[in-house]
C-alpha cells in the first residue's frame, strides 16, 4: 500500500513538473500582455583618436576612469606647432604691412632717397665710362695689361646695373605702384592669413577631447607614442544609459510599438527588474544569431529591436547576457512575480 502511495506521489509530482515547465515556455512565447526577449547588453562606444599625426604628451586617464562630456583625455606635443604659429605670426604682419605701404602710396621721403641714389648711380656710371674710354685705345696698343683694362670694363658692367636698378626704383616710385602689385599683395596677405588658420587649427586638434560622459573601455596609445590622424588613443562608452539588443519572432512583431515599456533581468542580478522602452524596432528581417536561440531556433527569422535602460549604477555591463519582457499591454509579467525592480 505504503508503495502504491509513494508512486501516485511522484507521478504527481512529475506531472506538476512537466506543467511548470509547459507554462513558463508558453509565457514566454505566448503570454497575453508581453512578448519574451533576450540578448545582450551594449552602449555607445567612441574612439577616439587625434586629427593629426604627433606625439602623445599626456594622458592623464586610463581604462576603468570616469569622463564628462568635453574633459582632456589626451594631448599631443606641440613644439613644432608652436613654432610654426610664429613663423607665420611674422609672415602675416610682413604681408599687412606690405599691402598697407602699396594701398597707401610711397612717402615724398622714399621718393627723395630714389632719386638721390639714382643720381650717385649715374654719376658712377659716368666715370666708369670715361675710365672705360680712356684705357681703351692704351689696351688696343698694348700699352696696358689685359687685367688691368679687364678691371675698368667690370667696373663699367658694376655701374651700368647699378644705375639701371636706381632708374627702375625710381620709377616705380614716382608712378606708384601698379594694381597688379596690390592684388599681389593682397593675394600674400590671405595666404599668410590661411597658413595662421591651418596651425591654429591643428593646435586644437592637438588636443583631445571626450564628446560623451562614461567610462574608458580602452586605451591604445601610450604618452610618448607617435600616432597618426585616426588611429584610437580611447574608447570611451556612455554607461549611464545602456540598451538591450534584442529579437522578436514575426508572430510576435505586431504586438511590439516603439515607447513600450519592458521589464529585464539579468543572471548576474537576478533578483531585481530593469525597466526600459523600446527605443528601435528593425524593418529587416535577419536569422536568429547564435548566440540567441538553439540550433533549430536559428533558422527562424526574427527582427531586432532595441530597448533602452537607464543604468544609473553601471550595474549592467557591456556584452552581459540579458532578458526579459516588453509589456504590450497592462498584463503583469512572469518576472514582476519573480524580482523586485531595480533601485533607480
Amino acid at each position: 500500500m505504503k508503495k502504491r502511495i509513494l508512486f501516485a506521489v511522484l507521478i504527481a509530482a512529475c506531472a506538476a513538473l512537466a506543467a511548470a515547465v509547459w507554462f513558463t515556455w508558453n509565457g514566454r512565447n505566448n503570454a497575453s500582455g508581453s512578448v519574451f526577449v533576450s540578448g545582450n547588453i551594449e552602449a555607445t562606444e567612441v574612439d577616439l583618436s587625434f586629427r593629426i599625426a604627433g606625439q602623445i604628451k599626456t594622458r592623464p586617464v586610463d581604462e576603468g576612469d570616469r569622463v564628462t562630456e568635453g574633459q582632456v583625455v589626451a594631448t599631443l606635443d606641440t613644439d613644432t606647432l608652436e613654432a610654426l604659429r610664429g613663423a607665420a605670426k611674422a609672415e602675416l604682419d610682413a604681408a599687412q604691412a606690405n599691402l598697407d605701404e602699396l594701398e597707401e602710396g610711397y612717402r615724398k621721403e622714399e621718393i627723395d632717397m630714389a632719386r638721390a641714389q639714382f643720381k650717385a648711380a649715374e654719376s658712377k656710371l659716368k666715370n666708369a665710362k670715361d675710365e672705360y674710354e680712356r684705357y681703351l685705345p692704351l689696351y688696343k696698343q698694348g700699352a696696358i695689361s689685359p687685367s688691368t683694362f679687364d678691371l675698368r670694363e667690370t667696373a663699367l658692367k658694376v655701374a651700368t646695373e647699378e644705375y639701371n636698378n636706381a632708374r627702375h626704383a625710381l620709377l616705380k616710385l614716382e608712378t606708384g605702384p601698379r594694381e597688379q602689385e596690390i592684388r599681389a599683395a593682397r593675394s600674400r596677405l590671405e595666404r599668410a592669413k590661411w597658413e595662421l588658420n591651418r596651425i591654429e587649427l591643428d593646435l586644437e586638434h592637438s588636443i583631445l577631447k571626450s564628446p560623451i560622459t562614461g567610462v574608458v573601455l580602452v586605451k591604445a596609445g601610450e604618452v610618448g607614442e607617435v600616432v597618426l590622424p585616426g588611429a584610437t588613443v580611447l574608447t570611451v562608452a556612455a554607461i549611464d544609459e545602456v540598451w538591450l539588443r534584442g529579437y522578436v519572432s514575426e508572430r510576435d512583431l505586431g504586438k511590439v510599438k516603439l515607447g513600450q515599456k519592458a521589464h529585464i533581468t539579468t543572471d548576474a542580478f537576478p533578483n531585481k527588474i530593469y525597466e526600459g522602452s523600446v527605443t528601435y524596432i528593425s524593418s529587416r528581417a535577419e536569422f536568429t544569431p547564435k548566440n540567441v536561440q538553439t540550433k533549430e531556433e536559428r533558422v527562424k527569422q526574427v527582427y531586432r529591436v532595441k530597448i533602452t535602460i537607464p543604468n544609473p549604477h553601471q550595474e549592467l555591463k557591456i556584452g552581459m547576457p540579458a532578458e526579459g519582457y516588453i509589456l504590450t499591454d497592462e498584463a503583469p509579467t512572469a518576472a514582476q512575480g519573480h524580482a523586485k525592480p531595480a533601485d533607480k
